[in-house]
Order: structure tokens, then sequence, then C-alpha cells
């Protein structure tokens, strides 16, 4: 990881500390995750996205404002304390909120009307541009994270699909930022996300196409930790052999899971 996308993250952190506790009253509990295979249309529209489809598209985009209302609602009842009131007013992180609110309100009208409009790949375009900001804007829950990458996964599949490497490179970033927020969260005290293996999944496969074999060992070593008493786990008995075949293979390591949805 570059120095830059290495300094952004602890910033990002830093903006999530006060962020995430103001949103984890709620932000396990709001709306589910819709993640799955985009369906094709003979139709088209330069996507391939049908319109069932794209109206979940919206519904994600939908959800995130539906979000920052209520946020916006329960601050104004609270008369500038925190959104959930346990901590002492700060105007400074409550202004940096707001102006944080209104720019992503702006954003969330913008994707659905470019959804509407099937102008997907400009969509895209616009969320890579603004996905640091989207990070910072109160309407981004875990949940509506996941289902936001889950529209950026099947626009990028479009756009590359006969470079699955650059499917992974361009998707790192995302994955990165889902499993640090679920990290913050699980330290606020919500526990393993549901999608935390999954997303250690993905992400150990898009290090794997990067070649950094660091990360991927450090992220196997996560999945063994959160797997290892769960009964349940998808990905425990894998990921203790791809560990040991990395560590035994070195640099010459062509192990992969295979997570489910991808």
């Amino acid at each position: 990881m570059d120095r830059t996308t290495e300094d952004m993250k602890k910033s990002i952190f830093s903006v999530m500390g006060v962020m995430l506790v103001a949103c984890m009253a709620m932000s396990c509990q709001k709306g589910s995750t819709v993640k799955g295979e985009v369906k094709t249309t003979a139709e088209g529209d330069g996507t391939g996205i049908s319109a069932e489809d794209r109206a979940e598209f919206i519904r994600v985009f939908e959800d995130y404002l539906s979000y920052s209302k209520e946020y916006a609602d329960s601050a104004a009842k609270k008369a500038g304390a925190t959104p959930i009131g346990e901590l002492p007013a700060n105007p400074k992180a409550e202004a940096h909120y707001q102006q944080n609110r209104v720019h992503g309100d702006s954003l969330m009208h913008k994707c659905i009307a470019l959804l509407k409009n099937k102008q997907d790949r400009e969509l895209l375009r616009l969320l890579e541009a603004e996905r640091v900001n989207i990070y910072t804007y109160p309407g981004n829950t875990i949940d509506n994270e996941l289902n936001l990458g889950w529209i950026v996964e099947n626009l990028y599949k479009e756009e590359y699909k006969e470079n699955e490497d650059s499917f992974y490179i361009k998707m790192l970033p995302w994955y990165e930022f889902s499993v640090l927020h679920m990290e913050m969260l699980k330290m606020l005290g919500k526990g393993d996300h549901p999608e935390y293996e999954t997303t250690l999944g993905v992400l150990f496969l898009a290090y794997k196409h990067t070649g950094d074999k660091e990360k991927m060992r450090e992220t196997l070593q996560k999945i063994i930790e959160t797997g290892k008493n769960n009964p349940d786990s998808q990905y425990y008995d894998v990921a203790i052999e791809a560990l040991e075949e990395l560590e035994s293979e070195g640099r010459d390591s062509n192990y992969v899971i295979a997570p489910q949805g991808l």
C-alpha cells in the first residue's frame, strides 16, 4: 500500500471514530444487504443492468437518504448533542457532520438521477470520485456501505469483463474500508458483522490479484481468528489450508478462496 493510501486511511479512521459512535445505535440494525449477481438483459443500456436490478440500485441510494434524514431529525431533537446523546456536544464535529450530510444528500440524488437516465458509466465515475466523501456521510451505515459495494462490484464487472486483475485492483479500496468499518463497529461492542468473513474472503482475492503476499497472509489470519469459534464458518478450513500453502510455497502460492456470490 502506498503512503497516500495509508495516510488517507489514517485520516478516515480518525473521522470514523466520531461518526461510528454516532451511528452505532442503529448501524447494524438498519436495512439488510441485497448482495447478489446482477441480472443481464437483452435490452442493454451500456452496462447490461436489468430494470429489476436498476430498481434495487436506486433503493440502495434511497436507503442512504432515509438514514441521513433519520440522523438529521434525531440531531435536531437533541439540540446540538451527538446523535445518540451519549457524548458532550462537539460543535466543530457537528458542523463537519452536517456539512457532509448536505453534500451526501445531494450526491445520493445525483446517483439516483444517473441510474434513472441509464448513465451507468457516469455513475461509476462519480462514485469513484466521491468514495471518501461517502464514507463520512451520515447515511453510510455498514449495511448501506455493503450494498453500495455490491453496486460498484457489478458496474466494475461489466467494465472489466476481460480483465479480472483490474476488477480486483479497483475493488480493493472498497473491500478494505468495509473491513475497517466492521472492525470499528466490533470495537464499539457490535460483534462480528454477518458479512465480515465473506468480505475478508473477497479482500483476500483482491490482495492475491495485486500480489501482496503479506496482506494475503494477514487476511487469512483474520479469517481463521474469526472462524475458529464459529461452527458455521464458510472459510475457516480453507483459510488454514491456504495459509499453510502460502507459507510453504511463498511467492509461488496459487491457492484461491472463492467466496460465494462473487
